[in-house]
């Protein structure tokens, strides 16, 4: 395998696991979103016996996650404006020009933001059911 091949299989495996890594961020922002829902909407005696601080941090476990599906719009739409970009760009071969590199330089951003907010807020919910759970 030339090193030209195997950079275009290293290039194949990165967008493979940047897909799968946005599409589990968002399950797991969806997810906790529903449970955090559940919590606060019904009646259960787990979520009503939490301390108010608890009852705080529960509900800011879902503002992160709702923050980081907002991010992953923003990702996307930087993407989507930046190949725009560089699809009109045809004097410079569609290539990306300065303000689509920015874009493209704000998407990364973008989907780093959202791995770092979708773990937080997952890890604070996890954090908290661990020490109200009583076995």
């Amino acid at each position: 395998m030339t090193p030209d091949e195997r950079l275009r299989k290293q290039r194949d495996n990165q967008d493979y696991f940047s897909t799968k890594l946005s599409e589990l961020s968002r399950f797991m922002s969806y997810g906790l979103v529903a449970v955090v829902f559940g919590f606060i909407t019904t009646d259960n005696s787990f979520f009503s016996n939490m301390t108010a601080d608890h009852k705080n941090d529960v509900v800011l476990s879902a503002i992160i996650v709702i923050l980081s599906l907002f991010v992953d719009y923003l990702q996307h739409l930087f993407g989507y404006v930046g190949a725009g970009a560089a699809a009109k760009n045809k004097a410079n071969g569609f290539e990306r020009p300065a303000i689509g590199k920015f874009y493209m330089w704000i998407q990364t951003v973008f989907f780093y933001l959202k791995q770092v907010a979708a773990a937080w807020g997952l890890v604070l919910f996890v954090s908290i059911l661990a020490r109200n759970l009583t076995f």
